[in-house]
């Protein structure tokens, strides 16, 4: 077999450019395309201040583009990059800011990336990746840049600060009786150098401490103050929920959010309006998990002409394997309601009267008057319980129109598309790049960071759809 020719000695005269060595349909080229389309009159203009130069915007947002696209997140990495790899190299036409560089401009630019992903948006709108016919919401949970074990309640916060005190106290003491005793030669004001960590603990616990009273709360993390304790994979963490809007034709991201709160069901309204604020127009079709289900949301859906797929928790639960075959007969939906004498009827036939209203929760409570002696005491009823009680909501109606389509075939149909639609995108984030964890604290960072990754697969999304209607077009014309 034949060997090329390799001398590693001899010099090149002209070596090969970024264009010349990268594939044709590479990423780091789409990226460069769709930042140049970008409107970027929202960054300020730094081309009057005094000072080094500074870096074309353009070149930093590629970077950050980039990195998020691919599964390099920290400024430093980033950074090597730059120096390393051919795909940078082109990005930024040869220069090489430093990491505080790329990591400033991340974190004073969170409004601009927030309009940058609705312009990826539009762009993939106008090419026609973006309908509206079906739309899948999810949430997942990701860790928050903090330690489970820097998490504290208010008593203990007390605690810590009263030692502080403590010790600053017993500092004070020592240096008047030093003072006292070998003379003053300083004026008696400055802060003794071994107390001056202490003063900026008791100065940060003070903070944490108003911010725990300010809403509320039993717990609270001192390091990154707006992560809540979340279950995230059979852990009790530190973390965010992340929300993504999924469209159905490409997998685009129409909208996304990052909150503190675990739950997902104060979350549906805000992103069905996300959604029409970023693409002009409403899903026809929204597909939503059991944690997003409320009457209220069910509600919403209708007044706002949504055709949404929304199990309550009782039919999830049933479907689920653990439950299957198992009876399911003293479940809500086989109480009827009589609305002339306004009780609920049983399975086995007794009535079930108004008991309570609480119009906080939009409900009123009915309450068994035949438990007591009933054969199916035990199959019916918690074990802390002597009477059944069954909710009925002020938009119940709506709650069972809803009931009735995810109980169709149809309905089934419909909702089993969901899974497929927004459950990959996660599994992208969290295997494929290994992104598991923020980087930046406090939601405003946490946010900043999700915008890039969203932005990121978006980006990605195009380039996979740009790169198969090339290769179509050529196929067309060799045909």
């Amino acid at each position: 077999m034949a060997i090329r020719d390799y001398q590693p000695d001899q010099e090149i005269l002209f070596w090969p450019t970024p264009r010349e060595i990268l594939p044709q349909d590479h990423l780091c080229f789409v990226v460069d395309e769709v930042v140049e389309r970008l409107d970027l009159s929202a960054l300020p203009d730094r081309s009057e201040t005094v000072g080094a130069p500074a870096y074309d915007p353009r070149l930093l947002i590629k970077v950050l583009f980039y990195g998020y696209a691919t599964g390099t997140f920290s400024s430093r990495a980033l950074r090597k990059a730059i120096q390393e790899n051919a795909a940078y190299t082109y990005l930024t036409r040869g220069q090489c800011p430093d990491f505080r560089t790329i990591s400033d401009f991340r974190k004073d630019h969170r409004v601009f990336l927030r309009e940058a992903f609705v312009q990826i948006v539009k762009i993939c709108q106008q090419m026609g990746m973006v309908k509206l016919g079906r739309v899948a919401l999810d949430g997942t949970k990701i860790r928050a840049n903090a330690s489970n074990q820097k998490s504290f309640t208010k008593e203990e916060l007390d605690r810590q600060r009263e030692r502080i005190e403590e010790a600053l106290q017993a500092g004070v003491q020592r240096d008047d009786e030093e003072d006292q005793r070998y003379g003053k030669d300083r004026s008696g004001e400055e802060v003794p150098e071994h107390l001056s960590s202490s003063k900026r603990r008791l100065k940060r616990l003070e903070e944490v401490l108003a911010e725990l009273r300010a809403r509320g709360e039993e717990k609270i993390n001192v390091t990154d103050p707006d992560a809540r304790f979340m279950a995230n994979q059979g852990r009790i963490e530190a973390s965010y929920n992340c929300q993504v809007a999924v469209d159905e034709t490409q997998q685009i991201i129409v909208g996304l959010d990052v909150v503190s709160a675990p739950a997902d069901s104060h979350q549906l309204k805000p992103q069905v309006e996300q959604i029409e604020a970023t693409t002009g127009g409403k899903p026809e079709k929204l597909l939503v998990d059991a944690g997003y289900h409320s009457v209220e949301n069910v509600a919403y859906l209708e007044t706002q002409g949504i055709d949404g797929y929304m199990p309550d928790e009782d039919l999830s639960r049933s479907k689920k394997v653990k439950y299957r075959g198992k009876e399911q007969f003293f479940d809500k939906r086989h109480f009827r309601y009589d609305r002339e004498q306004d009780v609920y009827i049983c399975p086995v036939g007794e009535k079930l009267v108004r008991w309570r209203e609480q119009p906080w929760r939009k409900l009123t409570l009915y309450r068994g008057i035949a438990c007591e002696p009933c054969q199916h005491h035990d199959r019916c009823l918690r074990q802390a319980s002597t009477t059944r009680t069954v909710c009925r909501f002020d938009q119940e109606e709506a709650f069972q129109r809803m009931r009735e389509k995810m109980e169709s075939e149809a309905g089934r149909a419909e909702f089993r598309r969901r899974g497929a639609l927004v459950e990959p995108i996660f599994g992208h984030f969290k295997s494929n790049l290994r992104f598991r964890q923020f980087h930046c604290r406090r939601r405003a960072g946490a946010l900043r960071e999700f915008l890039l990754l969203c932005i990121g697969y978006n980006i990605r999304k195009l380039a996979g759809f740009l790169s198969q209607t090339r290769f179509n077009e050529v196929g067309y014309a060799a045909a």
